[in-house]
C-alpha cells in the first residue's frame, strides 16, 4: 500500500569543505502531489531546493575599493 505522504529527498554539499553534505527528507501530502501537473511537481521541488540552499548557505558580493 502506498503512503499518504510523498517523501522527497533533498542534498547540499558544499565541494571544498570536507563532510559537509547534509540530507533531509520533506514530506508533501500524495493527494496534494498528484492533483499537480508535472510543472507544477517540478517547479516545487526546483522551490524546495531554492528554499534548501537559501537557508545553508550565505553569500555576498562587493567591490573593494581601495581608499588610498
Amino acid at each position: 500500500m502506498a503512503s499518504d505522504m510523498i517523501r522527497i529527498k533533498t542534498f547540499i554539499s558544499v565541494n571544498y569543505i570536507a563532510g559537509s553534505t547534509r540530507e533531509d527528507v520533506i514530506e508533501v501530502p500524495r493527494e496534494e502531489w498528484e492533483a499537480m501537473t508535472e510543472d507544477e511537481q517540478q517547479a516545487r521541488l526546483d522551490g524546495i531546493a531554492e528554499a534548501i540552499l537559501a537557508n545553508s548557505v550565505e553569500v555576498s558580493a562587493y567591490v573593494d575599493e581601495d581608499e588610498g
